[in-house]
């Protein structure tokens, strides 16, 4: 039985030990002055001071304090978003799309100015992180995954490119959330655009199966 015995994982290098620790100290940091003060009353000497680390030390994880926050929000928000979406649940596409709109919402309406400054790096950020790419790989996943399913219950025309798809409605979501978010809309005008957006864009996702059905009735 002693070859069923698993052999204790090894210890990190010190190095990369220390630097994992440094990075932990700084998130937890951040976070705690982030939602304390908000971002433009957030100094990252004062980050440095909580996380006891050299304020040059911050810049070998995050380039800005913009992109400090960002990883802030990446590991605070991220993983609710991406839980919010179930390729596998038995909902209607528009109903899963309008929930996990909702979903990433829930965090820009704690921390509107967080969500601010996190959305124009999200956009504007030139070139974007390695961690920001990373969001987005599996952010798309996800999306194409439920595009996918939605493709099986005849939701979707199977022909139709999900990858593409995925990123027209990332694309939608980041333009109704700044909608509101600089008060250009309500929160609750910004989902009725959600709804109307979709009320066009799915119908005419089905349309050319439904044309072929057409098609196939009249040649009969």
């Amino acid at each position: 039985m002693t070859g069923d015995i698993e052999a204790p994982a090894k210890p990190l290098p010190k190095r990369i030990a220390n630097k994992l620790d440094k990075r932990e100290r700084i998130m937890l940091a951040a976070r705690k002055s982030f939602y304390a003060k908000g971002f433009y009353q957030t100094r990252l000497s004062e980050v440095a001071r909580l996380a006891k680390v050299a304020k040059g030390t911050i810049f070998l994880y995050a380039d800005s304090k913009e992109a400090l926050l960002w990883l802030v929000f990446i590991e605070d928000a991220a993983p609710a978003l991406l839980a919010s979406l179930d390729p596998d649940a038995d909902v209607p596409l528009r109903d899963k799309l309008i929930q996990h709109f909702e979903a990433t919402a829930q965090y820009h309406r704690a921390y509107p100015e967080l969500a601010r400054v996190a959305m124009k790096e999200l956009t504007w950020a030139n070139p974007i992180s390695a961690e920001t790419s990373a969001f987005f790989g599996r952010w798309l996943a996800h999306l194409r995954a439920t595009l996918e399913a939605s493709k099986q219950r005849g939701e979707i025309e199977s022909s139709y490119d999900a990858g593409l798809l995925a990123r027209l409605i990332v694309d939608l979501f980041v333009g109704i959330s700044r909608s509101w978010l600089t008060h250009e809309a309500t929160y609750e005008e910004a989902v009725d655009r959600l709804k109307q957006s979709l009320a066009l864009l799915l119908p005419g996702l089905k349309a050319r199966a439904a044309a072929a059905v057409g098609v196939q009735k009249t040649t009969i």
